[in-house]
């Protein structure tokens, strides 16, 4: 049902719903509904908006270079991005990074004219540009996204930890978990976390404390899949005591002419899976079955966009 969900269009939704929930009047903050909630709704969704970037309706031609400042479609360098740089580099890796703020200090907004043709200049926009001298400092930038991704994100025990979390919402993906409250503090109905998603009002409430919430639930009405969420409660216990997948070896795979990563991924886990069998090696009492993770790497798109 939610399978074209991102969170960028939640994000939207969210944003709606908590300027109504609080009857946040945009006039007394001297905001245009049709303009500046447009404009912050456009800063969100950036090359998901319908039509693409060049439906932009929010700011004219003479303001183009604000949406480069949050969202990028150009270059891939913004605040977003710059910001979330920073942030888990000191919180991951404990370094403070200065690269990404010397960005912010350089950046300045320049008039980038459009060329056709025999060299002749027809148009073009304002956008956040960056001296010359910046671009030695680019591939260092763009650098600690993949060094983030080979210590942090892609990590081994990150992917084990992710793959538990996973399953454990899977598991109690249809139970009741999460009040819906109406403005008097009255719960007005129960969802569960597959409703919660497509539902503004309760998905603010799908925060870090799901997990716990899945441990403790008890519902008086009884569960709707009782073994899933004791399978669950197994699971985050699992979690807790940090009983993960034990690193046995990797292997590069290659791509075959036509043929996906996808499809190419799934091959490999079953190959892998195939070869352990072979082995004859039995189960240790309460190890769990393999796991097989092949690592992601960022989208063609995301590498164009830094390229540009």
């Amino acid at each position: 049902k939610h399978h074209r969900w991102t969170h960028e269009k939640m994000s939207v939704s969210m944003l709606r719903h908590l300027i109504d929930s609080n009857g946040i009047d945009l006039d007394t903050h001297g905001l245009v509904k049709d303009e500046d909630l447009v404009f912050m709704e456009e800063l969100i969704l950036g090359d998901d908006l319908p039509g693409g970037v060049g439906q932009r309706r929010g700011r004219g031609p003479d303001k183009s270079f604000l949406y480069d400042i949050v969202n990028n479609a150009h270059s891939g360098l913004d605040v977003d991005k710059l910001d979330y740089f920073m942030r888990d580099c000191k919180a991951a890796l404990g370094q403070d990074n200065p690269i990404p703020l010397r960005f912010v200090d350089h950046a300045r907004v320049a008039w980038v004219p459009k060329y056709y043709e025999q060299g002749e200049e027809r148009g073009g926009r304002w956008e956040v540009c960056w001296p010359a001298k910046m671009a030695a400092e680019a591939p260092k930038l763009f650098n600690i996204r993949y060094t983030m991704h080979a210590q942090v994100y892609q990590h081994r025990k990150v992917k084990c930890f992710e793959h538990l979390v996973h399953e454990i919402l899977c598991l109690a993906l249809d139970e009741k978990l999460i009040s819906v409250v109406d403005d008097d503090g009255n719960i007005t109905a129960r969802v569960s976390i597959a409703e919660a998603i497509g539902d503004p009002r309760a998905f603010v409430h799908l925060n870090d404390d799901i997990l716990s919430l899945i441990f403790h639930h008890n519902p008086q009405e009884g569960f709707v899949d009782a073994e899933k969420m004791a399978e669950a409660r197994r699971q985050y216990l699992r979690l807790r005591r940090r009983q993960i997948w034990r690193f046995v070896g990797s292997t590069p795979v290659q791509l075959s002419a036509g043929e996906t990563s996808d499809e190419r991924a799934e091959k490999a886990k079953e190959q892998i899976v195939a070869l352990a069998g072979k082995e004859g090696e039995q189960e240790e009492e309460g190890e769990e079955d393999e796991l097989v993770e092949v690592p992601e790497t960022p989208s063609e798109e995301d590498e164009a966009g830094e390229q540009d």
